[in-house]
This record gives C-alpha cells, structure tokens and sequence, in this order.
C-alpha cells in the first residue's frame, strides 16, 4: 500500500510541477481543449489521491549532522532575510517559516543560522564581500541565497561549487525550478538554484492588477473571461486602456490627479513584456555553452507594441522612469480609483492594497499576441539563487539541508504564502485564485535575464528604449550588438575556463 502511494504521489508532483512551474516561448499553436481538459484532471487528481503536505522527499531517514551549525548568507533587504529567519510572531507566513526552520534542525540534528549582508543598494560591495572571503578559503557559510540581478557576476570566477557534484539535491523534484536547471546548465555544471526555498519566486512574480469597480462602471468587458479565453494580449491591453480616461478637476491638463485606464512604469513594467512575451536572446552550442540569438524581428515588432501602448495610447499614464514618486503616485492612483489597471509585483497585494476600498482583480501579463499559447510572468530580479561557496566542504550536509528546506517550503510555506496569504486573506475573489494559478504557473526564467549584467545588459532593451521614449529598435541593436557578442564570449570563456 506505502509503495502504491508513493507511485501516485510522485506521479502526482510530477503532474503539479510541470503546471506549476513550467516556463518556455510562446508558440504558434492556440490555446486548446487539451489544456483545459490537462487542469481539469490536475484538480481532480489533486482533490483525490493526495495534497503537498503529503508529498514525501528522497532524503534517507537515519540522516544525523550532530548538532552542527549551517550559516545561510542572505541579501540584507527584508523580505529576502525574512524567508530564511522569522520568529513566531502569528503572522502565517512568519509563523510557517519558523516552523519550517525547526521542522528541518530535528529533522538533521542541525543549528540553522543566518548571516545578513548588505541590501540591494550597496549589494556590489557584498560582492567584494563574498569573493574575497571565499578567495581567502574562509568557510564563513555554507550556502548563499544570492541577489538574482547580481550573484552571477561572480559564478564564472570559480568561487561556488558545481550543484550536480552536491549530494541529497534532486533536481528532478517539484520543489526546484525545472526550467531554470536548464536555462542555467553551463557545459555540464550548475551554479544556482531556486525554487520554494525562497518565496521571492512568488513574491516578484509580475501581473495587472484591475480596478473591479472602474471595470463595471466603464463597462468594461469581462477581464477574467478575457484571460480564460487566450485573448489577453498587448494590443487589448491597450484598447482596454483607452476606454477610460477623465480629466477629474477641469484643468485641461492630463496628470497623476486625473483618471487612467492604465498607470504604468518604463522600468520594471517594461522589462515584463520581454518575458510575457516569450521572448529568446541565447541558445547553447554543441557544448552547453551560450551563445547569441536574438529573435530580431519578433522582438522589433515587440518594441513597437509596447511603444504604442505606453506613449501613443490614450487613457495610459506612462512614466519613463520607475521608484520614489512614479511609483507613490502609480498605488496612490490605483488605491483611489484613479487607475483602472496597473502592472505589479504580486507581493504588492499583500502590502499595498490589503486595506483598499474597491475589489480589485488580478490577471497575468498580456501575450505577445493571440498566437501565442500559454501566458508567461516574469519573475523580477529580486529573486534569491541558491549556492554553494566553494571553500565550503561539508557538502552532504549543504545538500540535506537545501533538499530538505526546499521540500519543506514546498509542503508548508508556499501552500501558506500563495493559497492562504494570496487566494484567500489578500485576494477579494475566488476567480483571483486561478489567475494566480496561472501566473504562477508561466514563470519564465532564462539565461538572458538571469545574467543578464554578466553579458553586456541584453535583456534591458526594453527599459532603455521606453526609457527614452524610442521605439528605434535597429539603431538599439546596431549599437549594442558587439559590445554584448564581446561580453558573452568574455563570461563564457571564464566558463571554459573552469572545466
């Protein structure tokens, strides 16, 4: 009966994973049937046989470190030292941390503690840190959760272990994001990993966020049913947009004190577009090692697409810059009803708009075009990767640990984080459940994204033309080409060089 289950349970992980966290191109095939048919019998095998809390790892049992210590690095930022260190204070997600952490330190007979460097602003000086404290062969950690935007700056310098070398780590398992392994693999070796240790992989996930009330009183069509039915793309964002605009005090003057169908920002809500899009930079050779490809002409028409929509759009707001008051003023609209539509990272839901008057909803990212198959999400860079420092030697314990903190996040942090803090106490509808289904299930992470500031910033082409307000996609690439074709062969060569 134990090995019966355990079939089905794998069978199971291994339906959820592919759905969950699955992450490709759009293709040229339209949504189907099947798809619908593929969820349908997901949630049914899911209510049927088993749930998460049930799902059992791979670790041996009779796995014992005699009490030892396991020092985790972390980003200063809080919510990236929150998800290795909280106390029980009755917060479900502080409280589900906590509890993971014991959960796994009786499990292995371990002591976890946590190391807290610098936040993102002064993040290149944690750099320094971690190389040259690694270079001097000081063991200070065991692990580092890496700031995505910057940590593999350093992977090429031989500072961090190959993970295929790491016992106890299976990457085959639902826990771990399948697609970034992939994306990641360079000739033959790992750097980094990521998955439901880290809820920054929900946290920065980006979506639209929409006034319910603003919809109905614009009559709106259905937003829901727009996105069930394959036919959320960018240029019905943009009609959508441009059914609503109000210049609310008579001024004659369009600014943060009207009323918008779209508020939207030309850094980080333009660089969404990239991913949702589904769009490809890199392929790997015959080796496993990277090289350009950039998708030219779709990424042309992109640019276009984009620029019309932020600048050439009636009833959009755009602010070709990102923080400080372009944001205050971006919730501040969107808290009011002044904004029928903003783009957002999902951990906004939680923060920013928990008290808000109106109901709102919320939907993925648009399509590249109806065409396209699946909708995508990008994963904002403050997502944490996982390493491990090469002056580190107890290994076995640095994969137990990684395996069994990501199986445990999996059973009981994320169900707590997405199901009960986002579906049910944050989100205002049961519909906003599968959306969040949805996004969750398109996070697309790639190489070109990931280490993107190894490889000359490709992946910014799209922040730096809305930036400026161009939608001059040849003269971009005419200027930028060699100098990223020199940066690739520059990191991978560092690459080859390490074996």
């Amino acid at each position: 009966m134990k090995k019966s289950y355990r079939i089905a349970a794998l069978a199971l992980a291994a339906l959820i994973f592919a759905l969950t966290f699955a992450a490709g191109c759009g293709g040229d095939t339209p949504a189907s049937d099947e798809t619908t048919a593929i969820a349908d019998v997901t949630a049914e095998t899911e209510s049927a046989e088993t749930d998460r809390s049930q799902i059992p790892d791979d670790l041996p049992d009779d796995l014992d470190f005699g009490g030892e210590e396991f020092t985790i690095h972390v980003r200063g930022d809080q919510n990236s030292y929150a998800e290795f260190y909280s106390e029980q204070t009755g917060d479900i997600i502080d409280d589900a941390i906590y509890n993971r952490n014991r959960a796994v330190e009786e499990r292995l007979n371990v002591k976890i503690s946590v190391y807290k460097g610098k936040g993102w602003e002064a993040y290149n000086d944690e750099l320094k840190n971690i190389r040259n404290t690694i270079q001097a062969g000081d063991d200070a950690w065991d692990v580092i959760s890496g700031w995505s935007a910057r940590i593999p700056i350093v992977a090429n310098e031989g500072v961090f272990r190959n993970l295929y070398d790491i016992p106890h780590i299976n990457f085959d398992r639902e826990w771990w994001v399948q697609t970034l392994r992939e994306e990641l693999t360079v000739g033959g070796k790992l750097y980094f990993v990521t998955g439901d240790i880290t809820l920054t992989l929900l946290q920065a996930a980006y979506s639209i966020f929409f006034n319910k009330a603003m919809a109905e009183n614009y009559s709106i069509p259905d937003m829901y049913k727009t996105v069930i039915d394959g036919l959320w793309t960018i240029d019905k964002m943009r009609e959508t947009a441009s059914l609503v605009k109000e210049d609310l005090n008579g001024d004659n003057v369009f600014d943060e004190n009207d009323l918008y169908g779209l508020v939207i920002t030309g850094i980080n809500n333009a660089d969404c577009f990239m991913q949702s899009s589904g769009i490809r930079m890199i392929k790997k050779d015959e080796n496993g090692y990277p090289e350009l490809d950039i998708e030219y002409e779709k990424l042309d028409v992109l640019v276009g697409k984009v620029y019309t929509l932020m600048y050439e759009t009636d009833g959009v707001l755009s602010y070709n810059s990102e923080g400080g008051v372009y944001t205050e003023n971006q919730n501040k609209m969107f808290k009011s009803g002044r904004a029928l539509m903003i783009p957002s990272d999902l951990d906004r839901a939680r923060g920013g708009f928990k008290d808000m008057e109106d109901d709102y909803g919320i939907i993925p990212y648009p399509k590249y075009d109806e065409n396209q198959d699946r909708y995508l999400t990008r994963i904002q860079d403050a997502l944490a990767l996982m390493c491990i420092p090469i002056t580190n030697p107890k290994t076995e314990l640095a994969g137990a640990m990684l395996e069994a903190m990501a199986a445990e996040s999996y059973r009981f942090v994320t169900p707590q984080y997405y199901e009960i803090a986002m579906k049910v106490k944050y989100s205002r509808d049961d519909i906003s459940s599968q959306m969040l289904d949805t996004i969750r299930s398109g996070a697309n992470l790639n190489f070109a994204s990931i280490y993107n500031e190894s490889i000359g910033y490709p992946w910014f082409v799209m922040r730096d033309l809305m930036n400026k307000k161009s939608k001059d996609f040849a003269s971009w690439h005419a200027k930028n080409e060699s100098k990223i074709i020199k940066a690739l062969e520059k990191c991978v060569a560092a690459f080859e060089e390490l074996g």
